[in-house]
């Protein structure tokens, strides 16, 4: 969680130095207002997706992890392995912790950069369709799993789209945290073998 932190206070900071002079608060940019029919429809739309999507990504992780595992290292395993040794242990600190970093720290900064700078950026220069997907696989390569490449752009690609519908964070960082403690939840309790 340190890292995260640290991640977060430094992005700030950044972004801070970097656009004081062109106020981007006041051209609309880093919105977190959240209106509660958007609330309504990302939330049926995790519902929906979440359940869908996680065995076909879950796979497609799988798969791409074990064609490369030999090439690359996969930080995730790291991850599960800790939070399964704090579970065993019965560490709930330090699974709270993880869940922090997890849920509320990383979303917030990931989606700060990525959809809020990032993607913010691109969009007064390139077409939509070339934002999102340099975004998308900008924040995959962050995550730089061997299989985690494509299901993270995926999940990604929602997000942008998310903020490209609502001109607002509040949308993708729901989303963003929601899918972020499902798979808390399944590796914690069902057993899943890796954090997409």
């Amino acid at each position: 969680m340190g890292l995260e932190v640290l991640c977060a206070c430094l992005a700030a900071a950044v972004l801070f130095m970097g656009l004081r002079q062109s106020k981007p608060m006041a051209a609309g940019h880093f919105r977190y207002s959240l209106d509660p029919g958007v609330a309504a429809s990302v939330a049926v739309l995790a519902l929906v997706m979440y359940p869908l999507a996680d065995p076909l990504l879950y796979n497609a992780e799988l798969a791409a992890e074990q064609a490369l595992s030999l090439q690359l290292p996969d930080p995730g395993a790291l991850l599960v392995a800790q939070l399964r040794s704090c579970q065993e242990g019965g560490q709930g600190g330090a699974l709270a912790l993880h869940a922090a970093a997890s849920v509320l720290v990383g979303p917030l900064w990931e989606e700060t950069f990525w959809r809020g700078f990032f993607l913010a950026s691109l969009t007064r220069v390139l077409p939509l369709p070339a934002c999102v997907a340099a975004s998308s696989l900008g924040f995959a390569a962050l995550h730089a799993g061997p299989g985690c490449l494509l299901p993270i752009a995926l999940l990604s690609a929602a997000c942008d789209c998310l903020y490209l519908r609502t001109a607002s964070l509040a949308a993708p960082l729901l989303f963003h945290a929601g899918w972020n403690a499902y798979q808390l939840a399944a590796i914690l309790w069902l057993g899943q073998d890796a954090f997409v």
